[in-house]
């Protein structure tokens, strides 16, 4: 896929140098022989000169797909800083807001303009967000480092970690996946969104909450401590495919 792309830019580079040499010349004056030597009349060719042709044109960037905004780490907490006494409690959290877009520069919050960047008449590239997670479980340890598996617990299909994506700012080239409940029998992957249909500045704002319920019925080694729950590794992806490889 590297040699066509590379092949497809070089092309494309040549295409547009050749047709700029086309958009525009530069007009060379012709000296009348008659005004010059009105005496002498002549069928013979005249020496007018010499003039070259120049021409220059901007060529935008290649299109590639960014997403900035993704959180180093997820930390949930109760709401109303509930205590654990026995009982299910559910923690949650939010992530920041994310940006996913076709343009030519980084840390983007805004779309870009239609005209900044090119595809150079490849098919864009579609794209597809999706969120995972590397495993199930939760390892318990207090505040001051002391491990208590007593209070280690595992998500399940029936007590799932949710993560429910917001799209609040899409193009409409963007469709939207399901909330995610992982696991999922024996996914631990989800699709967010997919954009197979990408122009030159499409561009989408999201969010996400996480929800992760902590069982009831566990009983802790330490009790007046705060509790640190270590749990799976979220992971935000965008896979771009090109259609043409």
């Amino acid at each position: 896929m590297e040699v066509s792309q590379i092949v497809r830019k070089s092309i494309a580079m040549l295409a547009a140098l050749i047709a700029s040499v086309a958009m525009s010349f530069t007009t060379v004056s012709l000296v009348s022989a008659s005004s010059v030597e009105a005496s002498r009349p002549t069928a013979d060719p005249l020496d007018a000169g010499e003039g070259a042709t120049s021409s220059s044109v901007v060529v935008p960037p290649w299109c590639a797909w960014y997403l900035n905004g993704s959180a180093a780490t997820i930390d949930l907490a109760p709401a109303d800083d509930a205590k654990y006494v026995g009982e299910a409690l559910e923690v949650t959290a939010q992530s920041p807001d994310m940006y996913a877009y076709i343009g030519s520069d980084v840390d983007q919050t805004t779309a870009m303009a239609s005209d900044n960047c090119s595809w150079f008449g490849a098919t864009p590239w579609n794209a597809e967000f999706t969120v995972s997670i590397d495993g199930t479980d939760f390892s318990a340890s207090t505040s001051s480092g002391a491990r208590d598996e007593a209070m280690d617990f595992t998500v399940s299909d029936a007590s799932p970690i949710a993560i429910e994506p917001t799209l609040t700012g899409c193009d409409a080239s963007f469709t939207e996946g399901p909330a995610s409940q992982l696991p999922d029998g024996a996914a631990t992957t989800a699709n967010v969104w997919t954009n197979t249909a990408g122009g030159t500045n499409d561009f989408c704002s999201f969010k996400f909450n996480y929800s992760v319920t902590i069982p009831g019925g566990l009983i802790p080694s330490y009790g007046g401590t705060t509790y640190i729950w270590t749990g799976p590794k979220v992971t935000h992806t965008v896979t771009v495919t090109d259609p043409d490889a």
